[in-house]
Formats: structure tokens, C-alpha cells, sequence
């Protein structure tokens, strides 16, 4: 049975975003290493707290770590910022086209941001036209 992943809150999705490179200390522990992730406190516990709850944290030994779970969730939420990005500039294309019929760089763009082309071959295809 699929397990649901759950939902990030900005804050949570940055914190997941660094313990996601190295686990770090819990900020009972050192309060300034959030400060030094650029992590507010007290947004942290909160955090820390529903983290936890949803399985997505754990704390040991007064270090925070990412569980599995807790990995899903922040490369999900990854996942869906960069299609929302993808589908931004695709649409930024369509209407680059529809202002300039004629132009190559509406096509270009949207294949590159379909993955449907790599780079160079966009870049091609702007030098042909």
C-alpha cells in the first residue's frame, strides 16, 4: 500500500532541504546552528515538532536527522516547484509565438523545457533558422 507523502510548509521544506545534505544539531542542543542555516529558531521547533510527528524527522543524540520518509517529501516538493517552473516557461513560449509566429525561439524553448531537446540541440536549432 502506497504511503501518502505529506505536504511541506516553506519552512519545512527548507530545514528537510538541509538535514536532506548532513544532519545537524537540534537547536536545544546549539541555538545557532539554525541561525547559521539561515533558520529561525523558533520556526524551527515548530517545525521540528510536526516533522517529527509525521515521521519526516527524527532526533537522536541531539542531532536532527531525515528519515526516508521525510526524503520523499522534500524531493516531491522539489520535484513539483521545478514541473511548476517548467510549465512557466513553456507557456512563456507559447506566447513568445504567438506574438512572433515567425521567430524559432518559442520552439526551442519549449522543447528544452519539455526535455524533449538538451541544450545544444535548442541552440542548434536557433543557429539554422
Amino acid at each position: 500500500m502506497p504511503v501518502p507523502i505529506p505536504a511541506l510548509t516553506s519552512s519545512e521544506r527548507q530545514m528537510l532541504g538541509h538535514l536532506a545534505l548532513a544532519d545537524f544539531p537540534h537547536p536545544d542542543i546549539e541555538p545557532k546552528s539554525a541561525a547559521a542555516r539561515g533558520l529561525d529558531e523558533c520556526q524551527l521547533r515548530s517545525d521540528i515538532e510536526e516533522l517529527r510527528r509525521t515521521r519526516q524527522v527524527t532526533v537522536a543524540e541531539g542531532r536532527l536527522s531525515i528519515t526516508e520518509l521525510g526524503m520523499v517529501a522534500y524531493l516531491a516538493a522539489e520535484r513539483d516547484e521545478l514541473k511548476a517552473a517548467l510549465t512557466d516557461v513553456s507557456a512563456l513560449a507559447d506566447e513568445l509565438q504567438r506574438r512572433d509566429p515567425a521567430s524559432a525561439v518559442p520552439h526551442s524553448l519549449r522543447q528544452l523545457a519539455q526535455g524533449a531537446w538538451p541544450l545544444d540541440q535548442a541552440l542548434a536549432h536557433l543557429d539554422r533558422t
